[in-house]
């Protein structure tokens, strides 16, 4: 919401969030702060990023992916938000000059996120 208020008339930004209440909450304050720039949707980012993206009109610039659940046991490691399905579309539809932020308050989620799109990046380059 900040990135949409300091930018209201150079960028759109959409919010995919997976618990619905967090999605109310935003739009919320979205309406609150008569902003017209921003919008969340209650989805899944690992399932539903591909499809949405493809049908955005706009060239992709900034992809950030805010303190997703840690999923601590290793056994639910593959419930993260950063698997190699999502890198791949996110490197793949960003724009050249793109960036992508990732952000976890907890250190071994960070070092994994960003280990999966050093990764993703050297698939997209040696194709």
């Amino acid at each position: 919401m900040w990135l949409a208020r300091k930018n209201p008339d150079t960028g759109n930004y959409l919010g995919l969030e997976i618990r619905q209440k967090l999605v109310k909450r935003a739009e919320f304050w979205v309406k609150e702060l008569a902003l017209n720039n921003i919008h969340f949707i209650f989805a899944n980012a690992t399932l539903s990023f591909k499809q949405l993206v493809s049908t955005y009109p706009g060239p992709l610039m900034l992809v950030s992916i805010l303190c997703p659940d840690p999923h601590f046991k290793k056994r639910h490691h593959k419930r993260r938000v950063v698997q190699k399905t999502l890198v791949d579309s996110i490197v793949n539809h960003l724009m050249p000059g793109g960036k992508v932020f990732v952000q976890s308050d907890v250190h071994e989620v960070a070092l994994d996120m960003r280990n999966q799109f050093d990764a993703g990046i050297k698939r997209a380059t040696t194709h």
